[in-house]
């Protein structure tokens, strides 16, 4: 059996056992107008939970499977609040996006009877942390908008650990969170970012190579040693934030010259290890953003991931990978992107958008029987038995077809 009919069995088999492990739903969501929930929640003196949701949305079906399966979750959250689902794509949806200031899917918002937002959570939410926003919201502290509110008088009212919480619950709504974290490191002395829990908080909220947090992590300036869990992180934290300052000043100058001369002071100046890592993505950035090559941006990106693949998250090797499907044009690098999804695969088999970006791979690279075998289940698992699902898969079977067709005619 070949490495790839492994991953794809190794795959299908997690999908079979999601599927017969599937749980009961314990969230009974409201629907109608947003008006007549208003109304309810006055009526009944409750705070809404909304949970916005599209058809397309991956993680909204995780939360489906995974959070709301959960019993003891479910009754509290049907004892406290008013629970009310909308599809973020629906025409019922696009006043209530700009009123709640819904950016993205999914999201979960908790607001009072009176319309005010008084927190908000963007992206997957876990049995764990809905329990926490529970928390928060019935105890009536920590909650976004009294942080807010506290926040517009000054910091005074803050303690650090307060500061630090505020950056997570903007961080975890989808907010900017620069001021506040500034204010958080205020209190911080530099020999306390040796700390873990501020190492993590300088891998969130650094983003300023003038910063004394970035220049700790670029010297590896700690006052102790570290857990070595966090090498591989700094490293990436790194080589991002002196990309992004790097390239956004070439935008002005784009000349390659230059680009190698300010890399060489930012190296010798923070003394940066792992050089070779840093130079190979700041020649891919410059590709991609200062100069826009792309046969030249693919090809160094072969480079970038023989260096960085085993650093990678498993999202941002399929980012990587998608990106070749789409837009590269070179059959050697399109039958590596194989090669780094299987990687990918490998560590997470349960991401489907991993798996999609995996068949994606497959038909470029023309193995349409593994193609079309991981397909009809991770069709299924995404969409279910509804039409639109059928729709969907339907349609790539023609597409899939017709490149078959496509193939034996060249060959000819």
């Amino acid at each position: 059996m070949t490495r790839i009919k492994i991953i794809i069995f190794l795959s299908l088999f997690l999908f079979t056992l999601s599927s017969i492990n599937a749980q009961e739903n314990y969230f009974n969501f409201k629907t109608g107008s947003w008006a007549s929930i208003l109304k309810k929640a006055k009526n009944s003196q409750k705070t809404i939970f909304i949970q916005t949701y599209s058809k397309d949305c991956d993680a909204c079906r995780r939360i489906a499977n995974e959070t709301w399966t959960d019993k003891e979750l479910g009754e509290l959250y049907a004892k406290s609040f008013i629970l009310y689902k909308i599809d973020l794509n629906s025409k019922a949806a696009k006043s209530l996006k700009k009123e709640l200031g819904i950016n993205a899917n999914p999201t979960s918002i908790f607001v009072d009877m009176y319309g005010q937002v008084i927190h908000k959570y963007v992206g997957f939410v876990s049995v764990s942390v809905m329990r926490d926003m529970a928390r928060r919201v019935n105890s009536g502290r920590e909650i976004l908008v009294k942080y807010n509110s506290m926040f517009s008088t000054g910091v005074g009212d803050f303690g650090a650990d307060e500061l630090l919480d505020y950056a997570n619950v903007l961080l975890n709504a989808g907010e900017n969170t620069k001021d506040v974290a500034d204010a958080y490191f205020g209190t911080q002395s530099r020999e306390m970012l040796s700390e873990s829990y501020n190492i993590e908080a300088m891998l969130k909220f650094t983003d300023d190579i003038n910063s004394r947090e970035f220049d700790v992590m670029a010297r590896r300036d700690f006052s102790k040693e570290i857990d070595p869990k966090y090498y591989d992180q700094i490293m990436l934290k790194v080589e991002d934030i002196i990309s992004l300052s790097i390239t956004n000043y070439l935008i002005n100058n784009p000349h390659h010259e230059l680009l190698m001369d300010t890399l060489e002071r930012v190296i010798e100046y923070y003394h940066i290890e792992n050089q070779d890592y840093l130079i190979s993505r700041l020649e891919l950035d410059y590709l991609d953003y200062v100069e826009p090559n792309p046969n030249d941006y693919f090809i160094k990106l072969v480079d970038y991931m023989n260096l960085h693949l085993a650093f990678l998250s498993p999202q941002e090797i399929g980012d990587k990978c998608q990106r070749v499907v789409d837009e590269c044009s070179i059959a050697a690098i399109d039958n590596e992107s194989i090669n780094w999804m299987m990687e990918a695969i490998a560590r997470d088999s349960e991401d489907m958008d991993l798996q999609m970006t995996f068949i994606d791979v497959l038909v470029k690279n023309k193995h349409f029987d593994e193609a079309k075998e991981l397909a009809e289940q991770v069709y299924m698992r995404k969409y279910g038995e509804s039409e639109y699902g059928t729709k969907k898969l339907e349609g790539f079977y023609k597409k899939l077809a017709k490149m078959e067709l496509q193939q034996g005619q060249e060959s000819r």
